[in-house]
């Protein structure tokens, strides 16, 4: 991301350089101006109402009770309010998520249902508008956790404002995928390297909502992380004392429909050290993938642990 940025910075110096400082500011507002030309025209493609989508965080940690993203769309002529005064109060966990990452949910969504050539900037966001007031789940006040605002919240904020707008352009929307980066946090001595201390991070692609006359796209990264690719076994296996025994698509998971979701993951992995201290941040255990218009639910998210042939879910 850094060199991104440095790249970017050095192209934009190289543009004032030739064409001065006077000419690229106004050809930038100009590029601002031009994205919200095309996201009104987008909009006004969408049939006028108040539409609702919830999804459902399976608990914080801590209490042992969802967490409900509740919005509701009003599409106007030329813009759309994305009210979620509806959505649950922050929770004592880690679930929560601060105002920015509520909105990049929604506006997440909106990108994926609208012309994919739209300049991502501060004019295509004009049209859009948040009511998210704070204490809630997606606008949460210091000092609450934040850490699956991200990876988790994100995912299932953006899936809501998918659910809602299925009742009016259902021809544009997926149903629901696996929704969760299902991350994998491991710590431990490594053995193999003269004793050196390790830690591990695992995010874990899943299946893609089925689509209007598509099926969903297997083992990909969902909303959050949609840059990131899977990690190699032999990656994994040379890093750290840990064997891949299984990494294979899981059959049936995408839910029952003429058009399915795609097929989520099974990775199992075999410590080769003597202990570790494992952890895992994921959702959709108690709620799985909704399908859309009388389509099946997509299999949820299991974690199973071995240990002399004994097993802990």
């Amino acid at each position: 991301m850094y060199g991104s940025l440095v790249t970017a910075e050095n192209r934009i110096i190289e543009l004032v350089k030739k064409y001065g400082l006077e000419t690229f500011i106004k050809y930038t507002q100009e590029i601002k101006n031009y994205a919200e030309r095309k996201m009104r025209a987008e909009i006004r493609n969408i049939p006028q109402g108040i539409y609702e989508g919830i999804r459902s965080i399976d608990d914080d940690g801590i209490e042992d009770k969802p967490y409900a993203i509740r919005v509701k769309v009003k599409v106007e002529e030329k813009d759309i309010i994305f009210d979620f005064r509806g959505t649950d109060s922050q929770a004592k966990g880690p679930v929560n998520a601060p105002y920015g990452v509520g909105v990049s949910g929604a506006v997440n969504a909106i990108f994926n249902l609208v012309d994919p050539t739209i300049p991502h900037n501060e004019g295509a966001f004009r049209p859009l508008h948040f009511v998210i007031p704070p204490g809630k789940l997606i606008n949460a006040l210091y000092p609450s956790p934040v850490s699956g605002g991200n990876t988790e919240t994100l995912n299932l904020t953006a899936s809501a404002v998918m659910s809602a707008l299925s009742k009016a352009i259902p021809e544009r929307v997926a149903a629901s995928g696996s929704e969760t980066c299902a991350i994998l946090t491991v710590g431990g001595i490594d053995e193999r390297k003269n004793a050196q201390p390790y830690t591990m991070c695992m995010w874990e692609p899943g299946g893609w909502g089925g689509r209007f006359k598509k099926d969903g796209e297997s083992a990909i990264m969902t909303y959050c992380g949609t840059t990131s690719r899977n990690y190699s076994v032999e990656v994994t296996e040379t890093v750290w004392p840990w064997r891949n025994n299984r990494y294979e698509l899981r059959t049936d998971s995408g839910g029952i429909g003429k058009y399915r979701g795609g097929l989520g993951i099974i990775r199992e992995y075999e410590l080769l050290g003597q202990s570790a201290v494992v952890g895992g941040h994921a959702n959709r255990h108690k709620f799985p993938p909704e399908g859309l218009f009388e389509g099946g639910n997509g299999a949820g998210t299991d974690y199973f642990i071995t240990s002399n042939k004994n097993w802990f879910r």
